[in-house]
């Protein structure tokens, strides 16, 4: 019994994270990039003149990694959702891959979600070069800062995936961020980051009317406002939708 339930456990772990070790970025993966039209290299500061250009819409990126199958659907599965509520002409999204690492996995990925944006583009940059996931634990910050001119007061921010919203000055939207443990209702952790687009989706406001000059303030407590991050609540948002339409 022990034994089969050892099994059940590891394939999940791998079916809802293909093997992550493919999710790494190596000299390797760096040098192959480029072999896949899919998806359109940027170094940091080229995908800063992008969203800088950009002056007439407001802007969402979501910031995931390739390679690790639940990230994935998670960040891109909600952002499907948001397409379909949200003003295009108001709002414009991007697509972001963290780094090279796992790309030759994207196309197998898209078929499984069924995920098929205009363009997707992926950081190729020597300067925040990945080998291995050995880097600086500031690197999100790091990009934050060159993105967006207001996001120097981010708190560390050492995981992804992340969503960014920005007006169309480019300033991003943050929120201070208090989260709770789940048991004790101890603080653990609070700061300042980026504003979880998730957030907004089921609090149903719109994108183009946040103010992201002001700061929000969110609680994540157990019985609380929580991330709509789980495969569960999104097939039960999509569900509720429905009927309501």
């Amino acid at each position: 019994m022990k034994k089969s339930l050892f099994i059940i456990i590891l394939i999940a772990t791998l079916a809802s994270c293909s093997m992550v070790m493919n999710c790494r970025e190596t000299s390797t993966t760096y040098m192959e990039a480029t072999t896949y039209p899919n998806c359109t290299p940027v170094t940091v500061n080229e995908f800063a003149k992008i969203l800088n250009t950009d002056t007439t819409h407001y802007k969402i990126v979501f910031f995931a990694c390739s390679g690790c199958g639940s990230e994935i659907w998670e960040t891109f599965t909600t952002s499907q959702m948001l397409t379909q509520n949200i003003d295009t002409n108001q709002v414009r999204i991007y697509y972001l891959l963290a780094h090279t690492g796992g790309l030759k996995h994207f196309a197998k990925e898209q078929e499984n979600i069924n995920f098929y944006p205009k363009q997707m583009f992926y950081l190729r940059d020597s300067i925040y070069f990945t080998p291995n996931w050995d880097y600086s634990k500031d690197r999100t910050k790091q990009i934050l800062t060159t993105l967006y001119p207001n996001a120097s007061d981010i708190s560390k921010t050492d995981y992804i995936p992340y969503t960014f919203i920005s007006d169309k000055e480019n300033t991003l939207k943050k929120a201070y961020v208090v989260r709770y443990h789940h048991q004790t209702n101890e603080v653990m952790k609070e700061g300042i980051e980026p504003l979880d687009v998730r957030v907004i989706l089921k609090e149903g406001q719109q994108i183009e009317n946040l103010n992201c000059n002001t700061v929000d303030t969110i609680h994540y407590k157990p019985n609380d406002i929580k991330r709509v991050n789980t495969r569960k609540e999104i097939l039960n948002y999509l569900s509720n939708n429905a009927k309501n339409e």
